[in-house]
């Protein structure tokens, strides 16, 4: 019975915290609504990525309705990516195929779709959950007093 009331709490606690990233989710779709910000978030996500690939040329995946934004983003990016590296860098929006059941961002892909470089918000949220799970418990929940050493 003990058991399984620490595992009934555990199982609480896990839910807490899948809670508190989908109302992050939530915030971050209102961030997209904010047309100047978002397209400056755009305009960073697409100069990380460049940085990542080093490629010649670039295909930007998005939201269907982000293809604008995109697009105005883009040249800042790049001349961004050229000063930092002194690269040439070709950069095309895909018109046809959109980004679906994501919040924003955009994915590079590059060698023909052979590479992929994901910078949606939502794979960044998952990665920032991850590493931050620890300190997000302890803040949720406090420290945990059966802990001998802490990370």
């Amino acid at each position: 019975m003990q058991n399984q009331a620490r595992l009934k709490v555990l199982k609480s606690r896990e839910e807490h915290i899948r809670t508190v990233l989908e109302d992050g989710r939530k915030r971050l779709i209102d961030i997209t609504r904010k047309e100047s910000e978002y397209q400056e978030v755009l305009s960073q996500l697409i100069a990380q990525g460049l940085f990542q690939l080093l490629e010649k040329e670039v295909v930007v995946r998005c939201r269907q309705e982000d293809v604008g934004l995109v697009e105005k983003a883009i040249p800042s990016s790049v001349s961004q990516y050229q000063k930092a590296t002194s690269k040439n860098v070709s950069v095309s929006v895909d018109k046809q195929t959109f980004l679906t059941n994501s919040c924003g961002g955009v994915e590079l892909l590059a060698n023909k779709g052979k590479i992929k470089c994901s910078n949606t918000l939502d794979s960044r949220l998952e990665l920032i959950g991850h590493q931050l799970l620890p300190s997000v418990r302890v803040a949720l929940f406090g420290r945990n007093p059966n802990r001998k050493y802490d990370e």
